[in-house]
């Protein structure tokens, strides 16, 4: 893993992709290749924030504190970009096959294997619980496809502690559990914090992926329907959702 200061200026990125803006947050988002001194490449997911630093400060927090807990969560890469004002503060991390989505449009893979990274997701997302950490945004551009051939999580600049009262940051349209729903329309109204709202996200994204191949594996079908319940203390959790994948993976 290379963790070096880079410089824009010093030219070594190669095929710059910018991906998305936030303008609300004055945050980029790219997909780089980072040429290394010994001229090896690596695929880089770079978040470079203009205004609210804050937000960086916010992912690096809860991204090292996940990755220390889990072997399943995508290692950040130092990096620091200068530009003629100086420093800009941002985060970065190594990619392979991108996002889910990416892989899954590259690699078309098989249901089975589609199971079967959906169960690493919800490994990754089973540690950082363990940890105490609530990701908030989990969703398919959230689920990334490491070098090893496994699926983990990133982008944990919405993250907080379980059982923290705060506001959140950045709402994915289509995967808000209906709880966060109630509060946005509130203006200035607190959330706690709590894994079943990580629950609700990743079985809108399972469910998203697999599409019509749930049907044949229905307890697949119950146990995602049940993550997805309007009451958050029903939703059964990570470990149901880990063994019907498990299952759907073998049988597919």
């Amino acid at each position: 893993m290379h963790t070096p200061e880079t410089y824009l200026a010093e030219g070594r990125f190669l095929n710059m992709l910018h991906v998305r803006t936030k303008p609300n947050f004055f945050i980029d988002n790219y997909t780089a290749t980072y040429q290394a001194p010994d001229n090896t490449l690596t695929s880089i997911y770079l978040k470079v924030s203009l205004e609210r630093s804050f937000l960086l400060e916010r992912e690096h927090k809860f991204h090292t504190q996940a990755s220390n807990a889990s072997s399943k969560v995508l290692p950040l890469v130092d990096i620091v970009l200068k530009d003629a004002n100086g420093l800009i503060p941002s985060v970065a991390t190594p990619l392979h096959h991108g996002d889910l989505h990416d892989y899954i449009r590259e690699c078309g893979p098989q249901p089975d294997e589609l199971c079967r990274h959906l169960f690493e997701a919800c490994e990754s997302a089973s540690d950082i619980t363990a940890a105490g950490i609530v990701h908030r945004d989990i969703k398919p551009e959230n689920i990334a496809m490491l070098p090893n051939g496994r699926a983990a999580l990133f982008d944990f600049d919405n993250s907080t502690t379980i059982d923290c009262y705060d506001r959140p940051l950045m709402i994915t349209r289509g995967y808000e559990p209906p709880e966060v729903l109630d509060i946005l329309a509130y203006d200035g109204m607190m959330l706690r914090a709590s894994p079943a709202q990580d629950y609700y996200c990743m079985a809108r994204c399972i469910e998203e992926l697999l599409e019509e191949n749930l049907h044949w594996h229905k307890e697949l079908r119950r146990v995602v329907d049940a993550n997805k319940h309007p009451e958050p203390t029903a939703r059964p959790g990570w470990e149901p959702l880990k063994d019907e994948l498990h299952k759907a993976a073998k049988s597919a």
